[in-house]
Parts: C-alpha cells; structure tokens; sequence
C-alpha cells in the first residue's frame, strides 16, 4: 500500500528489500555460526547500514572512501585480539591481511594505502560469501596457523571484543529522503510531486533529522568454540568395555575396547578437528550489544513522517474520482466495491477521500489495515439491518452479493424467471425468521416450501407436469 515504499540509500540498493524500515543498526551481525566446520545458518548479512556493506556496495569513488573512514575510524577505536602484538583492531586488520597475502601494501602499520582498501574489500566479500560474524573474525580464522611454511603455530583464542560507532539514522541525507518521496508520492497518488512540495520537505526534513540525530555505540566480543571431529571418538584407557563373565572385551585384532569418555554433561567426548597443516580448528562465536544516547530519528518515525507529509500534502487539484492515481486509486475502488458487493449507495467521493487519505497518512500496515476494515465492517453492518438474514455472515466479514446472486440464481431457477433482490419472495428470504424467533437463511427444505407457495409457480413447468401426471393418473383410475 502507499507509504511503505521508500526509496534505497545510494550504493546499497542491491541488498535492500525495501523501505526505510531496513533493520537493525548495529555495526556488526549478532548471530553466531562458524567458519571452521560448522554450519552456514541463515544469512546475516542482510543490514544495508552494517559499514562494511556500506563501503563493499558503494556507488562510487567518493561514498567508497567516505565508507572506508567510517570503517578505519571505528577499528582503530577497537583493541586488537590480546597477544597480537598490534596497537589496535585496524594495525590487527591491515597486518594480518599483508601477512597472509590480501594486501600488497608497503607503506608502515597503520596508515591506510589503496592496496590495503581492496584487500579489505575482499576479505569482506568472503566473510559475506561464507555468513562469517565479521572480518576480523573472518581474517583470524583464515590465518590460523599461517606461518609461510615455518612450525604451525595454533590460533589464538582469546575473546576478541571491539567498538563501533554509527549515526542511528537510516536515510543518512536529504537526497535519501528526496528520492523517498518521489517514490512514495508517486505509488500513493499517481503524480509526481512539484517543486514547491519538494522544497517544503527539505526544510522539514532537515530540520528534524538535526534535531534528532544521535550517536550509537555498538560493543562486541568474539570469542572460538572448539570444532569437534565425530568420526574421532576420544576413549578412556582406564574403563574398557567388559564382557558378561566381567573380562575386558577385545576386538578382531585382539586390541583391548574401551569405553569413550564423557564431559561433565554426559556427552560424547571426540577429537578436536584439524586442518591438513595440523592447525585446530574453531568456530568463532560473535555477540554484541548496543546503546544510544537516544532513540534519534528511527525508521520508524521516518516513515510516519513521510506518511503525515503525504497526507497533508495530497494533489488537491487532481484528486476526485476521475483524475485519482496510484495507490489511492486501488484504495478508492476497494471502498467502492465494498459498497457495490453489499447493496449499499456509493457514497460521496469527498467522505471516501478522507479515508484514503487516513490509510496513506498511517506508516503502520496494520493500523492502514484496521481502517479499511472497519469502513467495510460499517457498511456490512448496514446491510445486516436489510438483509436480516445474512447479518451473522456479515458480521463475519462476508459480501452480501455473492450469497445473494447464489439465491437470486437458484430462486429463478425454480420459478423459470429472472428474479431481483427487491422482489417480494426475495424479501422473504433474506429476512426469514424461524420458529424461535431468530433471523437466518431458510435451509433447503425451507427455501422449497417457500417458493413453492409463491403464486408463479404454478406457471412453471414443474407444476404443468405435475398436474398432467395426476390427471393421467387420476383417468387411468376411473377406467379400471
């Protein structure tokens, strides 16, 4: 419906399914999965404001580097793994990319070369291809044990903890909220916006994206889950498995069977896993929380700014029942096939108008929803004072025209005629009491007897048969 669908920011477009309404802020993904021998899971990377999409998918140049800042500003904000020998989270980075090869980089630990930034840009390729937490989890574990060929030294697995720092505001500018409305006023009413209405939002926008921005702070920690081997049971020499006559049991080679040893859990105790350069594997567990001075400008107060905006701000001169567009003229043909399919009047396009605009002006689906439902409910509930009969299946959300001209149908049928909801059997029908009193639609046999007893029935074939077969009947009698 009008209102939900928002433009997307410049250079993320390819990740964003829709709106404003893009998700959560945080820097980094909070759902752990592992790397090394465990799970994919689903994917994580679906937020468009995450700063490593960001600067993956920028549009150009100029957003790309100003994505790459927003990155190298929160590394080297973040401490460095403990026992890394780095200053900090972007000397951990740029250093171990260097070492294991994704950077070709000369230039002294810590500052940023172009060559750093594209190795940068392929680490985040493969953290998001393999739903790794980050990139720096990504990045350890693509270089445990990397040593150039010397002795395998085994990864370090001290909890890694990191900081990042983001604008809680999801359209980051007025050329974000530029194209929103463009969007968003052309799905709602078919036209454009003009200038002056384009003017009078970047002024209000503006104004209320200054007064409400604020700074999130996103705190995380990773820390390396063993990966275990399942076809490598870990036994206990000091338990071996005993035959019935209490003797340790011995396989085929005359070896003695142990039993497999248990955690303190009670479970099954295997091998930690292995690499083929003998490195033990991990899988990295990342998890995160996030505070904010305030709420600042949410999503969600976005799009109901949007949506006050369209509703305020309709094209007054196009909008009558001829020249409406867009959403509003799928909303305006609702409402008047709801009146249609209930036998109501079509009411004035100025009251229908005012809920259209009360449907657009609501950013809440669910409030929209609630709208047009009880504009329907309203007029079923009219109906229901018409067509005594059929108020319970109103009631229950039903269109009076379908079990109507079901009626109508099986009514002319009966009496070889066309027949209308005004006729008098019709009237009957739809207003039919039963011996407690109570109004509903008559049963089979009651519809029967009800057209049975209306006087052109009589003219039907049915009952010209009817009276031939007795009047053959009735002669073969008398001549016995």
């Amino acid at each position: 419906m009008a209102g939900k669908q928002f433009a997307s920011s410049p250079g993320v477009t390819e990740l964003r399914s829709s709106g404003l309404n893009a998700g959560s802020t945080t820097a980094f993904q909070q759902v752990s999965a592992g790397i090394l021998g465990g799970t994919i899971g689903a994917n994580r990377w679906t937020n468009v404001d995450d700063p490593y999409v960001q600067f993956l998918y920028a549009a150009d140049s100029s957003a790309k580097n100003a994505a790459f800042q927003n990155i190298f500003r929160g590394l080297v904000d973040q401490k460095a793994p403990a026992g890394s020998g780095a200053r900090n989270a972007w000397e951990y980075l740029q250093g171990t990319m260097r070492k294991i090869g994704l950077s070709s980089a000369k230039t002294t630990l810590g500052v940023p070369a172009p060559q750093d930034m594209t190795g940068l840009e392929n680490v985040i390729r493969a953290t998001i291809g393999s739903n790794a937490t980050d990139p720096l989890a990504w990045l350890t574990a693509a270089s445990m044990g990397y040593s150039g060929g010397k002795t395998i030294k085994q990864p370090d697995t001290t909890p890694q903890f990191n900081r990042q720092v983001q604008k809680a505001l999801q359209l980051k500018d007025w050329g974000d909220a530029k194209n929103a409305l463009y969007d968003t006023y052309y799905a709602a009413f078919g036209v454009p916006p003009t200038d002056d209405l384009v003017s009078k939002l970047e002024t209000s926008w503006n104004s209320e994206m200054k007064a409400q921005t604020t700074a999130a702070v996103t705190q995380g920690k990773t820390t390396f889950k063993p990966v275990y081997d399942t076809t490598k049971p870990v036994y206990d020499k000091s338990k071996p498995v005993l035959t019935k006559g209490g003797k340790p049991k011995k396989d085929a080679k005359g070896n003695i069977v142990y039993q497999q040893k248990v955690d303190k859990d009670g479970n099954l105790m295997f091998a930690q896993k292995k690499n083929k350069a003998g490195v033990l594997q991990y899988e990295s567990v990342y998890t995160a929380t996030t505070t904010t001075e305030a709420e600042g400008f949410t999503a969600q107060e976005q799009e109901q700014f949007l949506a006050d905006f369209l509703k305020s701000n309709f094209p007054q001169s196009n909008f009558t029942a001829e020249n409406i567009g867009g959403a509003a003229k799928s909303i305006f043909d609702d409402l008047v096939n709801a009146s249609k399919n209930n036998y109501a009047a079509v009411p004035s396009f100025d009251k229908i108008s005012n809920v259209i605009l009360s449907v657009i002006g609501s950013a809440d689906e669910n409030v929209a929803a609630e709208i047009i439902r009880k504009y329907k409910d309203d007029i079923r509930k009219e109906t229901g004072k018409k067509f005594m009969s059929l108020a319970e299946d109103l009631a229950a959300g039903k269109d009076a025209k379908p079990i109507v001209q079901g009626l109508l149908t099986n009514v002319g049928n009966a009496l070889e005629t066309t027949i209308y909801e005004d006729d008098p059997l019709m009237k009957t029908i739809l207003n039919f009491k039963d011996e407690k009193g109570n109004y509903r639609l008559p049963n089979d046999l009651e519809l029967f007897n009800l057209v049975d007893n209306d006087p052109r029935v009589a003219y039907t074939s049915r009952k010209k048969n009817e009276a031939v077969d007795m009047a053959q009947t009735l002669r073969s009698r008398l001549q016995r």
